[in-house]
């Protein structure tokens, strides 16, 4: 059973159609997404008397935005928002969407800076907001309800994060994560069920004998 992944590089006219095999579908997934640099790169993981803070980064190459260059900040800390409660997903399934909150943003453990949301099954991909910023967006579908990254929006919510406007960042930020820190949940059955749920439905589709993958990638600037 085949695949077919349809790429469309910045600035050219035209797509090039390659027909891949389940396991060639995922290497090309993990290496044009997964893998790829990604606004940030991780440096550290820091933790405070064992528990985990947040991460130590590099902003990579500048991106334009209306908010001029971010190449100024380097070695920045995230807050803690940023949890390791929800590495799991990124690990295990490599999953992406389109919910863009401050509490959403997460650094992977290949360097790239992610969206995550416990709900991310549910999340349907006609509910995406358009992105400002069209050729800086990466696009993976992998399952009837499609996930999505807009880098755009991520760099602007980057910006806030380091920016010394915290007014700007809601008081509440911290909430729901703390929610899952206290109560250990990271550890719990919920998210143990929440991963296996969302591993059972990428081997569904990719079982699926009609099943198609098609991922717009983009090159250049981007």
């Amino acid at each position: 059973m085949s695949h077919e992944l349809t790429t469309t590089p910045c600035g050219m006219g035209h797509r090039a159609t390659v027909y891949l095999s389940n396991s060639a579908t995922v290497l090309i997934i993990q290496r044009l997404l997964v893998n790829s640099d990604n606004i940030v790169r991780l440096v550290s993981i820091v933790t405070v008397e064992g528990r985990f803070a947040g991460y130590g980064m590099d902003l990579l190459y500048e991106l334009r935005s209306p908010l001029g260059p971010t190449t100024e900040r380097l070695k920045e800390m995230l807050p803690d928002f940023i949890q390791e409660t929800v590495e799991y997903l990124h690990q295990t399934a490599h999953i992406y969407h389109c919910d863009i909150r401050m509490g959403n943003i997460m650094v992977n453990g290949q360097g790239g800076l992610k969206l995550i949301d416990f709900d991310i099954a549910e999340i349907d991909v006609s509910a995406s907001p358009r992105t400002y910023f069209p050729t800086a967006q990466f696009f993976l579908g992998i399952c009837h309800r499609l996930d999505h990254l807009d880098v755009g929006m991520s760099v602007f919510l980057m910006f806030m994060v380091l920016s010394d406007k915290r007014e700007e960042i809601p008081a509440n930020a911290l909430d729901s994560f703390n929610f899952y820190i206290d109560n250990n949940l990271q550890r719990s059955a919920y998210f143990q069920h929440v991963q296996d749920t969302v591993q059972g439905k990428l081997r569904a589709h990719l079982e699926r004998p009609d099943a198609e993958l098609s991922m717009p990638y983009n090159y250049g600037e981007c």
